[in-house]
C-alpha cells in the first residue's frame, strides 16, 4: 500500500469513528426503564388552609405541605431496591370552614379518582399524628370574607351516623415507616369527652380537622368507593414558634411581663422539610402495601 493510500484510509477510518458509524455496533439498548409495566397511584392531599390566629406573613403548614408535595412523581421501590409501584402526588387547599371545607374535596375526588386521599391539619404538638374520626363538631369558622361565621355547638357531624369512623389506611405501618426515618410519629386514637353528645371522642378534637377526619371515610363508606383516606396532623414549625415568641415578649406592657413571657416552655415543633418528608414516607408506605394486595 503507498504512503497516499495509507493515509487516505486512516483519514476515512478517523472521520468514520468521529460520525460513530465505523466500530460503534448495534445500538445499545438497557432494556425498559425499570418502571416500565408498573401500576400508577393517584394521590390527593388536601390541606387546610388560613384559619383565624395565625399571623400576618405566616401560611398554615397543613397548605405548606399540600403544596410543596403537589405535582410529584414517586417510586415505591422493596426492600432489595426494586421498583414496585409508582406514586403521583395531587395537593389542594381548602378553607377551615364548615360549609366549605369539604365540597371541593368531593369534587376532586369526582375528577382525579384517586386510590388515596390524606387530609392534613395543624396542631400544636410535636409528631405527626395520623387520626381516627369522631361524629362530633364543635367551634366556629374561620372564614376572613364572612362575618357571619357559621358555628357548631356539640353537635353530630351525621345525625344518623356512627360514632367514629377508623382510617381504612394502613396507619400502623405508616406511623412505623416514619419513626424508622427519625421523624417523630404517633396514632391518634379515642379519648374520654362526657360533656359532647357521644361518650368518647378522637384525638383530631372536634373542630374542622375532625370534621374531614369523619367525612373522608363517611363519603367513600355511602359511596361504596374503593379509596384508602385519612388524616394526619402534624406540628408547627419552629420560625413559627420563634416569631410567635418574639411578638409576646415586644407586645409586653412591663419588664416583668416580658420576662415571665421568655421564661415560658417554648412547646412542640418540626421543620417543615422534616414534616413534608414524614408526610411523602407515609404515603409511600400506603401505595407499597396497596401495591402487594
Amino acid at each position: 500500500m503507498s504512503r497516499k493510500v495509507f493515509i487516505g484510509v486512516g483519514l476515512l477510518l478517523v472521520v468514520l469513528l468521529l460520525s460513530g458509524v465505523v466500530f460503534a455496533g448495534p445500538p445499545d439498548h438497557a432494556g425498559p426503564p425499570d418502571d416500565a409495566g408498573l401500576q400508577t397511584y393517584d394521590v390527593l392531599v388536601v390541606g387546610y388552609g388560613w384559619y383565624r390566629g395565625i399571623p400576618e406573613g405566616q401560611i398554615n403548614n397543613a397548605q405548606l405541605v399540600a403544596e410543596a408535595l403537589d405535582g410529584e412523581k414517586n417510586m415505591v421501590r422493596d426492600e432489595n431496591g426494586k421498583p414496585v409501584a409508582k406514586f403521583n402526588i395531587h395537593g389542594m387547599v381548602v378553607p377551615v370552614t364548615w360549609s366549605g371545607a369539604m365540597p371541593p374535596v368531593y369534587e376532586a375526588i369526582e375528577e382525579l379518582d384517586p386510590d388515596i386521599v390524606l387530609g392534613v391539619g395543624t396542631m400544636g404538638g410535636g409528631a405527626l399524628r395520623f387520626e381516627p374520626g369522631s361524629n362530633w363538631a364543635r367551634g366556629t369558622d374561620a372564614n376572613p370574607d364572612d362575618p357571619e361565621d357559621e358555628e357548631y355547638k356539640d353537635e353530630k357531624i351525621v345525625p344518623d351516623g356512627p360514632d367514629y369512623y377508623y382510617s381504612n389506611m394502613p396507619y400502623v405501618d405508616m406511623v412505623l415507616s416514619v419513626l424508622e426515618t427519625g421523624t417523630p410519629a404517633q396514632l391518634g386514637f379515642l379519648r374520654e369527652w362526657e360533656d359532647g353528645p357521644i361518650p368518647y371522642r378522637s384525638t383530631a378534637g372536634g373542630y374542622l380537622c375532625n370534621w374531614m377526619a369523619y367525612l373522608l371515610p363517611h363519603y367513600v363508606e355511602v359511596n361504596d368507593l374503593d379509596i384508602n383516606v385519612g388524616f394526619v396532623h402534624i406540628p408547627t414549625q419552629p420560625a413559627y414558634r420563634v416569631e410567635g415568641r418574639l411578638a409576646a415578649a415586644q407586645a409586653a406592657e412591663t419588664e416583668e411581663e416580658m420576662e415571665e413571657i421568655l421564661k415560658g416552655n417554648f412547646g412542640a415543633f418540626m421543620d417543615i422539610d422534616r414534616t413534608i418528608d414524614g408526610v411523602r414516607t407515609a404515603l409511600e408506605t400506603n401505595v407499597k402495601i396497596l401495591s402487594q394486595e
